[in-house]
């Protein structure tokens, strides 16, 4: 990491937010940091297969906290900022006739979908260069998974599906989130959005499968908006939480715009359809402070991202929890929304 990285833009968000930024760090991740009279970037040049991994890891999230930084150093003064992404290397080789596409391609096109994604919403705020062949691209038959695919029916013992298992089943949590927010039909967990290049089966993956998609959901009463949740116990040396939301927004804003294929089983994208406005819920009990200042319970990156969404239907929120995984009690009062109000989704 060059010197005028740590002194331009560490050390001031280190004084800003009273908190040390600990960056991603490992081999195929460099940062730079330039400026000039125009513009100022904070550069990423990652490999490959550093992208190769779970959304919410430290290196395939790192074009995310890139974009963070920038929002970050943007808030200071204000002053124009972008996170400039270069992807690197070759990507993993794609199966030859007869053969299982590699996990790790799989993982590397969802993460090719989140950066695509993030230069499309911020087009001003994010650059992206990626090597010819490795961009995204739907595939020509697209198809979406279903409820209950892969899905552990067992009670979870801790971790985020412990705490979607809480939702679903808490009266206590659905009584008050239809009282502070809204009345819903209930909470259901695991809505998929992993994409298949044909009917789903386990050997037609597009992405990456397993229990990819959002923790929890749930219609309004009146099925005009939906409310979807990424939970997260919280780490603050990751924004992976924020980097599997974006991508599970841009799936489903697919979905929403009425294309790809799913079956009839599948409620939740059938929900997807029917709606006219989501929310996608950031639930942690603790949030990266370049994600949300717990504090004066500002977010510039978020505010970006909202304004990106504003014209799709979509927006972030934020909604805290606190407690234990096992009784978790969620603060459905603290919503927040870029400086919209929630009723904006009306």
């Amino acid at each position: 990491m060059p010197n005028t990285f740590k002194t331009s833009v560490l050390d001031p968000l280190k004084k800003r937010t009273g908190k040390r930024i600990k960056l991603p760090k490992q081999e195929g991740i460099a940062w730079d940091y330039v400026e000039d009279a125009e513009h100022r970037e904070v550069q990423l040049t990652v490999a490959a297969d550093v992208l190769c991994g779970d959304l919410r890891k430290e290196g395939p999230s790192s074009p995310v906290f890139a974009l963070c930084l920038a929002a970050a150093l943007a808030d200071g003064d204000g002053l124009p900022v972008r996170a400039a992404v270069e992807v690197t290397g070759p990507i993993p080789a794609k199966p030859g006739l007869g053969y299982k596409t590699s996990r790790e391609l799989l993982q590397f096109r969802r993460s090719a979908f989140l950066m695509h994604t993030l230069a499309q919403l911020v087009p001003d705020r994010f650059a992206l260069t990626i090597p010819e062949g490795s961009a995204w691209e739907w595939p020509e038959w697209s198809w979406f998974s279903i409820e209950g695919y892969r899905k552990n029916k067992d009670r979870p013992d801790n971790g985020r599906a412990r705490l979607a298992y809480e939702l679903e089943v808490g009266p206590e949590l659905f009584s008050s989130f239809g009282t502070s927010m809204e009345p819903i039909r209930r909470f259901q967990g695991l809505l998929p959005v992993i994409v298949h290049t044909q009917e789903v089966t386990k050997d037609s993956h597009w992405t990456v499968g397993g229990k990819t998609g959002v923790d929890v959901w749930a219609a309004s009463a009146d099925h005009r908006r939906l409310h979807l949740f990424e939970l997260d116990q919280g780490s603050r040396t990751q924004v992976g939480s924020l980097a599997s939301a974006i991508a599970n927004v841009a799936t489903l804003e697919y979905v929403f715009d009425g294309n790809g294929h799913f079956s009839t089983e599948a409620n939740g994208l059938a929900a997807v359809r029917r709606a006219r406005r989501m929310v996608m819920w950031l639930s942690a009990d603790s949030y990266h402070p370049l994600v949300f200042d717990e504090a004066t319970g500002e977010s510039t990156v978020l505010s970006w991202l909202n304004r990106g969404l504003r014209r799709r239907n979509f927006l972030f929120g934020v909604l805290p929890w606190k407690g234990d995984v096992t009784a978790p009690k969620f603060n459905f009062a603290a919503r927040w929304g870029g400086g919209r109000k929630y009723a904006a989704l009306s």
